[in-house]
């Protein structure tokens, strides 16, 4: 009886160590919260992949015209190129009210759109896009470069279906941002990304954004296709107000002065003025170089959220959470703003509106 309780225990012991060493020995995966195409296993991989099929009439270019073949071709045609946006538009399922909705992304008088629809600044270098502005660069399939100046690691593997997945990763707070290549030739690529599922506190939704670029250079990058079964919905707009106590807003038109900042309990009195031209950028003092800037009001709560990109004064981009009502008194006063690369970079603000 005690040898085979011995021979036993020894049989528990090695399933458990089979189950457990890929875990130990493989590369990490780096996993988001909330968004699929990121697996532990390629058996998890084919699961989910079957689960969320999106029907298009090209994937990797294997289409109509079969310009592009195997695995080494399709990273030829998109690595060590800068890719231009031109379109995107927004699949978002109701889960409540089954229903399917595609909505564009951009209109005549919007350029600049977050893929993020219910929590816009959660990875705003990455969520929040501009046409014919944003560019993505997967250099040597390695790296991932975002408008010529953020770089990320990057994993690069194929799906069960041969699908070339790029899996930057490292933003805030670890956060991967899969990338599937839907379709791409010398000068045109599409590409699904940022499928997520999220609620408005109302309903519950899951969504996912089609993209659009160009080789620079090259092309136009137009394709206004869409994936079967999802009904045009327009331009996306979020109700804030009938959906939650967020607002859309906007420091257009205000000038503001960064009179003061602490960095590790040493103040500092810079004086530097910020004169917000448009919704979403800004210039600092004589400079007239624009900067990009976005603010949102954060859900069930009096705190608008506002990132500053190329804010020199402080480092580089920094993002913050302040009261709405110090928006409204123009006075921001002690307000906490860290680093969107590294949040224990953290540095206390006063700033006063001047106009």
């Amino acid at each position: 009886m005690k040898i085979r309780n011995y021979i036993l225990f020894a049989i528990v012991t090695l399933s458990i160590f089979s189950c457990t060493k890929d875990s130990m020995w493989d590369e990490p995966y780096y996993v988001d919260r909330d968004t699929v195409y990121v697996y532990q296993t390629e058996e998890e991989e084919e699961d989910e992949y079957n689960e969320n099929y999106h029907d298009s009439d090209f994937y990797n270019g294997s289409g109509n015209d079969g310009d592009v073949g195997g695995e080494q071709d399709l990273l030829e045609y998109a690595t060590n190129h800068d890719w231009v946006l031109t379109n995107g538009m927004v699949y978002v399922e109701n889960r409540d009210l089954y229903t399917k909705k595609v909505y564009d992304l951009f209109s005549g008088s919007r350029k600049t759109s977050s893929m993020s629809l219910f929590d816009p600044t959660e990875v705003p270098i990455f969520d929040e896009i501009t046409i014919y502005e944003t560019t993505w660069n997967f250099t040597d399939g390695r790296n991932f470069i975002i408008d010529d100046q953020h770089e990320y690691y990057m994993q690069t593997h194929y799906n069960p279906y041969g699908q070339l997945i790029f899996r930057p990763y490292g933003f805030n707070g670890g956060t991967a941002r899969p990338i599937v290549v839907q379709y791409i030739d010398g000068d045109m690529m599409k590409v699904i990304t940022r499928e997520s599922f999220n609620s408005d506190n109302t309903y519950n939704y899951k969504y996912f954004s089609e993209l659009v670029f160009r080789k620079k250079g090259t092309g136009n990058g137009y394709d206004a296709s869409r994936i079967e079964g999802y009904e045009y919905g327009g331009v996306w707009q979020y109700n804030y107000g009938v959906t939650s106590n967020n607002s859309n807003m906007s420091l257009e038109g205000t000038r503001w002065v960064i009179s003061r900042y602490d960095r590790n309990l040493t103040p500092y009195y810079p004086n530097d003025t910020l004169t917000f031209t448009s919704s979403n950028e800004y210039t600092l003092n004589q400079s007239l170089l624009k900067r990009r800037y976005s603010i949102y009001g954060v859900t069930n709560t009096n705190m608008s959220s506002i990132t500053l990109y190329g804010l020199t004064t402080l480092g580089g981009d920094y993002s913050g959470e302040v009261l709405t009502q110090s928006i409204s008194d123009g006075n921001i006063n002690n307000s906490t703003f860290n680093s969107i690369w590294n949040t224990e970079n953290e540095v206390n603000v006063w700033m006063e509106r001047v106009n």
